[in-house]
């Protein structure tokens, strides 16, 4: 039996000698127009038109990223070559060697190092548990090319399905939450839908409208958060309000908001705020419900409707707070909202006390209720406090 093994094992080292050698007669970058004519997917085209899309949005998040042009080079490059590989008769033999044959191909080519590592690593985390990528480059390739397959496939109208999910999607879109949840720079991931949504039409691939794509995908990269969020010991009653809140899809935001909600939570200053930022909510959501919808923006605010003293307070608070906080959320400074929502309080409960919001006065209802909308949009910036529970 064992004589048996290492002659089967021999056989195969050869087989891999072979491939080798041959495949080194000519540089990585010769085996990229091979890649035409292997099929990626039938509607999507060959994986020639997926790197040709990765090095379109690779330029797109270098310039996010306010990244320099050498840089910028580096990741055009890195994209370009990254499935390159899967045209190699070593990887035609063992398919399990793509990106680390590629990456060993690229320094025997002479490729940056960079480049070479980032090939290496965009495969990464290849599985639960399994490290992200070390590199900004690999980090950049590795969040591209999933999010490359995740728009390609649902925009087909492909999504996971029970247990079901025969393109890997779930583990495709934890990759990227699991590599985004460091990375406060990076755009939404509405943005780097829409980047790749747009790749694909470029290309005339025939997948669902835009806002379908980032609808689908929204489900799942949450519950992939959500599964992050859980892991880490975070309330469920929290995971909520932070996935209801936000006023972007930001991985990283969503993780550290997350964060300080559990921080803080069984606090009395924490109690008091969710108290405090649910009494606006509920009254619009009761308003609606009437058919009566708040407008947010304080243009939308006519002050000369104001009738108490306590309605000129919280226009104030407002408007004090409403340009740092745009300042303070894309900074990711949670912790300085929290403390200015703690600020914003006493205006909201005074205005509650003061008047009465649902009044017969179709104008000033309106007014009041627009105000509470602009108020309601500064809590939300961290969290929706409905979703907390407070016991």
């Amino acid at each position: 039996v064992r004589e048996g093994i290492e002659w089967g094992l021999g056989a195969r080292f050869n087989d891999a000698a072979f491939f080798f050698e041959e495949d080194r007669k000519q540089p990585l970058e010769a085996f990229a127009p091979a890649l035409g004519r292997i099929l990626y997917q039938q509607k999507l085209g060959a994986l020639l038109d997926k790197a040709h899309r990765l090095e379109r949005v690779a330029e797109q998040l270098a310039g996010a990223l306010d990244w320099d042009a050498e840089q910028t080079l580096l990741l055009h490059r890195a994209a370009r070559l990254c499935k390159a590989d899967l045209a190699t008769q070593m990887v035609m033999e063992f398919p399990d060697l793509q990106g680390v044959i590629g990456a060993e191909y690229a320094r025997l080519s002479g490729e940056p190092e960079a480049v070479a590592r980032a090939i290496g690593e965009h495969y990464m985390p290849r599985h639960a548990g399994d490290p992200v990528p070390e590199s900004p480059l690999g980090r950049a390739l590795a969040v591209l090319d999933r999010i490359d397959a995740l728009v390609g496939y649902v925009g087909l109208g492909y999504l996971p399905r029970g247990s079901s999910d025969p393109f890997g999607l779930r583990r495709a879109a934890a990759g990227v939450v699991e590599i985004l949840q460091h990375e406060p720079d990076y755009p939404t991931l509405a943005e780097l839908v829409q980047r790749a949504h747009d790749a694909y039409r470029e290309q005339r691939a025939p997948l669902k409208p835009l806002i379908a794509v980032q609808a689908d995908l929204r489900t799942l990269f949450y519950s992939r958060i959500e599964a992050l969020l859980e892991e880490a010991g975070v309330r469920y009653d929290l995971i909520r309000a932070t996935l209801g809140g936000g006023w972007d899809d930001s991985v990283y935001g969503f993780v550290q908001r997350a964060r300080l909600l559990q921080a803080h939570a069984g606090a009395d200053e924490f109690v008091a705020l969710v108290q405090t930022a649910t009494r606006p909510a509920n009254i619009l959501a009761a308003a609606e419900k009437k058919d009566i919808k708040a407008v947010g923006g304080l243009e939308h605010v006519d002050a000369m409707l104001f009738e108490h003293p306590t309605e000129h307070a919280l226009y104030e608070a407002v408007a004090r707070l409403t340009p740092p906080f745009e300042g303070l959320y894309y900074k990711h400074d949670y912790a300085a909202i929290y403390h200015e929502l703690h600020a914003l309080s006493p205006a909201v409960n005074a205005l509650f006390d003061g008047v009465m919001v649902m009044t017969d006065d179709a104008a000033r209802r309106q007014n009041r209720l627009n105000l509470l909308a602009c108020a309601n949009r500064l809590y939300l910036a961290l969290a929706d406090f409905t979703q907390v529970v407070v016991e």
